[in-house]
């Protein structure tokens, strides 16, 4: 060791002493020193500059190992000249770099990681656009303030990852919510109004049998296509309300109404047939008093047991009149006197019968006939055996019309 430190000191010398007598050429100084000597002494790069000038080196002449470690300083370095194969991995830390000298395109691909990157000193225009995934954000690092308004879309969302308290009170309309997409769970119970529903949007399906009542119904609403055929009992029938108007004609059979179900006042006037009755279903109860006219009598049909005891003869539809006279004159034999009688609705040609109030038929016949209209003329005539004075007599006629 202490041999070899000698060798080297003797030959800087000797180096020293030809540079300052500038006797020899760079080569001519070289070529003189023993070869086995220069190999295994490092020069000193400055005392190299110092003594020597760049053209004396031949290209490539100089090499990592001919360069004496920590002997380079950055002006020994030509401006531009280092490359990248020229620095050894590792070798170039923080206090070698200017700072705000390195560029985007210094790093490669992936060669910045998290721990690389100081906190909260990445901006917003630091980040390309488009170039951060999912990947690259952490779970719950994106706050409302992140986020710009009206930006997140429905693909945003991972199903399930919105819930009732994430929704703001009053927010959603109906254009959130996708069709078919609330089901009986979703709506809480009692809260559907009429409002809710659009016209025609529930069917019969949609209604439990026998949940409306009367007060879920809009007054005047249901019409007659909304009931099914016999779906109307007489129970939902209120009393007294059905009108001739409600019921259609030729609807209404027998087996429609009950036994006494209709009275004289649901029939309207003059509109029973015969075809009507039933065979000996009329009795005499059923028949009011003079409620039979002559023309609803059939011809040659009434008998005397028809007729109860005693009844007037006046409701066989004869005319009648009465003439009271206080004192008839005499009647000569053979002579024949008429009283005058007012019987209305007589005429010509009516059949006619008098009567008195004195029994006459042992002295005289009466006779009788229409003289004029609403006149009946009473005669007595004396034929047996004398005058016949009769007094005071009432005179009745009846008359039978055509």
């Amino acid at each position: 060791m202490l041999k070899t430190l000698k060798t080297t000191l003797a030959l800087a010398l000797m180096f020293t002493a030809f540079l300052a007598f500038g006797a020899v050429t760079t080569q001519n100084k070289i070529d003189q020193l023993p070869y086995q000597d220069l190999g295994s002494i490092k020069l000193n790069l400055q005392d190299i500059l110092t003594r020597f000038s760049a053209g004396d080196f031949a290209v490539g002449a100089v090499d990592s190992t001919d360069i004496l470690d920590n002997s380079v300083a950055s002006a020994d370095v030509l401006l531009d000249t280092l490359l990248a194969v020229d620095i050894a991995a590792g070798a170039v830390a923080t206090s070698e770099i200017l700072d705000a000298t390195i560029l985007a395109a210094d790093f490669a691909a992936g060669a910045v990681d998290t721990a690389a990157i100081l906190d909260s000193t990445i901006l917003t225009t630091d980040v390309a656009l488009d170039t951060l995934l999912a990947v690259d954000i952490a779970a719950g690092a994106v706050g409302t303030s992140e986020i710009l308004d009206g930006t997140i879309l429905v693909g945003d969302f991972s199903v399930g990852a919105v819930d009732s308290a994430a929704i703001l009170l009053d927010t959603i309309v109906a254009a959130d919510i996708a069709t078919g997409g609330v089901g009986t769970l979703e709506i809480l119970d009692a809260t559907i109004l009429a409002g809710d529903f659009a016209t025609g949007a529930v069917g019969s399906a949609a209604i439990l049998d026998d949940s409306v009542a009367s007060a879920d119904i809009l007054l005047d609403t249901i019409v007659a296509v909304d009931i099914a055929t016999g779906g109307v009992a007489t129970a939902e029938i209120l009393d007294g309300t059905i009108l001739t108007g409600d019921i259609a004609t030729d609807t209404i059979v027998a087996g429609n109404i009950a036994v006494g179900g209709v009275a004289t006042s649901e029939i309207l006037d003059a509109t029973i047939l015969t075809g009507d009755i039933a065979t000996d279903t009329i009795v005499a109860g059923n028949i009011a008093v003079g409620g039979v006219a002559t023309s609803e009598i059939l011809d040659a049909t009434i008998v005397n047991a028809d007729m109860a005891s005693g009844a007037a003869k006046t409701n066989l539809g004869v005319l009648t009149g009465s003439t009271v006279v206080a004192n008839l004159a005499s009647v000569a034999l053979n002579d024949t006197l008429y009283t005058a009688v007012t019987v209305t609705g007589a005429v010509l040609g009516d059949y006619c019968i008098c009567s008195s109030s004195i029994d006459i038929t042992a002295n005289a016949v009466l006779s009788a006939y229409v003289s004029v209209a609403d006149t009946v003329q009473c005669g007595i005539h004396a034929d047996v055996t004398g005058a016949v004075d009769l007094g005071a007599v009432t005179f009745k006629a009846m008359v039978i019309p055509q």
